[in-house]
C-alpha cells in the first residue's frame, strides 16, 4: 500500500492543500452526501460520467478533513474549473475514492430474500 495515511495534495488557490481520506469522511459522504456507495461513485467516474457535484463535495470535504476551513464549496468548484475541471483533477478524485472503499459502510452485496 503506497499511502497508508490517506493524506493527498492538490495545487489550489496557489498553494499545495493538504486532502484526508478517513473513515469519517467515507461515512458522511455515502449516508449524508452522495447516498450511494462509492463503488458506484466511482463506476461513474470510471465511466467517464461522473456528477460535477460529487467532484465538488469530495475535495471540499477532504480539504476539511485535511484541517483547512476557509474556503466554501463554491470556491473549491471554481479552483478546479480554473485548473481544467474534471479531466484536471479526475486521477485524484479516482485516487482519494479507491482509498476509502475499503471502509465504505454501505454493502452492495444483494440482500437475501426471505419468502
Amino acid at each position: 500500500m503506497q499511502n497508508i495515511a490517506g493524506v493527498f495534495y492538490i495545487d489550489i488557490f496557489g498553494k499545495k492543500k493538504t486532502l484526508k481520506a478517513t473513515v469519517g469522511l467515507t461515512q458522511r459522504l455515502e449516508m449524508e452526501m452522495y447516498k450511494r456507495p462509492l463503488i458506484k461513485v466511482l463506476k461513474e467516474s470510471l465511466g467517464g460520467d461522473p456528477y460535477v457535484s460529487d467532484v465538488y463535495t469530495l475535495f471540499h470535504e477532504a480539504i476539511i478533513e485535511g484541517g483547512d476551513t476557509r474556503f466554501s464549496y463554491e470556491q473549491i468548484g471554481e479552483e478546479i474549473l480554473k485548473k481544467g475541471g474534471y479531466p484536471a483533477v479526475k486521477n485524484l478524485y479516482e485516487d482519494i475514492i479507491g482509498y476509502m472503499l475499503p471502509a465504505g459502510i454501505i454493502n452492495e452485496a444483494p440482500q437475501d430474500k426471505k419468502k
